[in-house]
């Protein structure tokens, strides 16, 4: 049995900006026949929150990246709004 591991940060600057960082591993992970998934270590991401009409209201973009093996690499995108 292959056990997973996440290693996972983050770091927030006046809640406007996030950025993330990450790295999945199993035991087997560089070999096509002994690993169990396509993720294939580290993954970043970016946050950006505004605020807009006083500070409840907050417009959201992100975008993350993850190292896959096959189809080269998953990149992710999403936008928010926070009434």
């Amino acid at each position: 049995v292959s056990q997973s591991r996440y290693q996972v940060f983050q770091y927030a600057w006046h809640e406007m900006l996030m950025l993330r960082g990450g790295c999945y591993y199993e035991e087997g992970i560089g070999s096509v026949d002994t690993r169990r998934t396509a993720l294939t270590g580290p993954a970043v991401g970016i946050t950006i929150e505004v605020p807009f009409n006083g500070k409840h209201s907050t417009f959201g973009l992100d975008y993350s990246y993850r190292t896959t093996n096959p189809f080269s690499g998953i990149h992710s995108f999403g936008f928010r709004i926070n009434l």
